[in-house]
Formats: structure tokens, sequence, C-alpha cells
């Protein structure tokens, strides 16, 4: 998903993104969405543990700018190199 924002956003554009506060590393599971009228299929997902987020933005181009605590979820801001 990175490496195709990197692809879609302005030059001099940031990536402000809500990550795992609670999690370390990166987990991929399948997800689905459930409404009271409908349910998706399965689909991919990945969490990122804030203590990953800097490797992975590195690998696909990013550094990270700021890292901040809001209620249970850590926010991060991420600019390209």
């Amino acid at each position: 998903l990175l490496q195709r924002i990197r692809q879609l956003r302005h030059p001099k554009g940031r990536i402000v993104a809500d990550v795992e506060s609670r999690q370390s590393g990166v987990r991929r599971e399948d997800r689905r969405w459930e409404t009271h009228h409908a349910v998706s299929r399965w689909f991919p997902w990945v969490l990122v543990g804030a203590d990953a987020v800097g490797t992975l933005a590195e690998a696909t181009g990013f550094r990270l700018v700021s890292a901040d605590e809001v209620a249970d979820r850590s926010v991060v801001v991420l600019q390209a190199v």
C-alpha cells in the first residue's frame, strides 16, 4: 500500500496514518466488514505495530517524521525521501 501511495501522492505530500500501539511487528490477517444489512467477502488486512512503522517506511522510500499517541492509537507522519 505504501508503494502505491508513493506513486499517487504529491511530491511534497505526507502520509498521516494510525498504527497499532499495543502490537509489535507486522501481522497479516483476513477480515470482513459486517453491518446489520450486509457482510463483505474476506479480504487481506495488515496490522502494523508502532515499533515496526519506521522500518516499513524506509523499505518503501519514506522516512518517519513523527509518532504521537492519541487515545490508544499511535499516529505517524511519513515523508518521501
